[in-house]
């Protein structure tokens, strides 16, 4: 059994075995949806409280815990995914899919663009 791994962006981590329970405070969340794991792994538990985001469990994985949430990450939030294969969303300076808001100021009638208010989206 395992605990309180972190297996950021690791889609098959090597200690795992057939057989195996991840334990709670595994991080096993993934860059981009969707993302197979442990890949040829058969007879998985997971439990309760083990980060799954952008996860596809193996067919014969218990999943004890809640279904893994697909997300649309956002690298302005989520640089250290960027090492794992997350598109990069470019300049701080200029939009990108994930913006929700402009933040502006006005000087002499003349309004400026002076950041974004972005967020990862929730994938359906």
């Amino acid at each position: 059994m395992t605990h309180n791994e972190n297996w950021t962006g690791v889609q098959n981590p090597p200690a795992l075995k057939n057989g195996d329970t991840v334990g709670a405070g595994t991080n096993w969340s993934q860059p981009y949806p969707p993302r197979e794991v442990a890949q040829g792994i058969t007879g998985l538990t997971i439990e309760k409280d083990v980060n799954l985001c952008n996860c596809i469990l193996p067919l014969d994985a218990v999943n004890q815990g809640r279904e893994p949430i697909k997300l649309d990450m956002c690298s302005h939030e989520y640089s250290h995914f960027l090492v794992f294969g997350l598109a990069d969303c470019g300049n701080d300076n200029e939009p990108c899919s994930h913006v929700d808001e402009v933040d502006t100021v006005t000087v002499d009638g003349v309004e400026y663009i002076i950041g974004y208010e972005r967020s990862s989206k929730v994938v359906a």
